[in-house]
């Protein structure tokens, strides 16, 4: 499972509720998390209220993209369910 919100944290929990990783990187409160897999990776897309769109590996290594929403507002995201969007 994975969590964000005001805190500016991605938090990723097992289903038990011990917590797994602890990251940050966003300046500002993170209000849509998209976990997504291609191939054989699987990453999270997290949106901010910043506009800030970063994909993060399921590590404590820090995002791996960062992209800037359309606008500078994004707080919902999807992914398709066949990967190419």
């Amino acid at each position: 499972m994975v969590t964000c919100g005001d805190d500016k944290l991605i938090k990723v929990w097992d289903m038990t509720g011990r917590k797994l990783y602890n990251s940050e990187g966003h300046e500002t409160p993170i209000y849509s998390v998209c976990p997504h897999h291609k191939e054989n990776t699987q990453f999270i897309f997290l949106t901010a209220t910043d506009g800030e769109i970063k994909a993060w590996l399921y590590d404590n290594m820090g995002s791996r993209v960062d992209y800037e929403a359309p606008g500078r507002w994004c707080t919902t995201m999807l992914c398709s369910a066949d990967g190419s969007r």
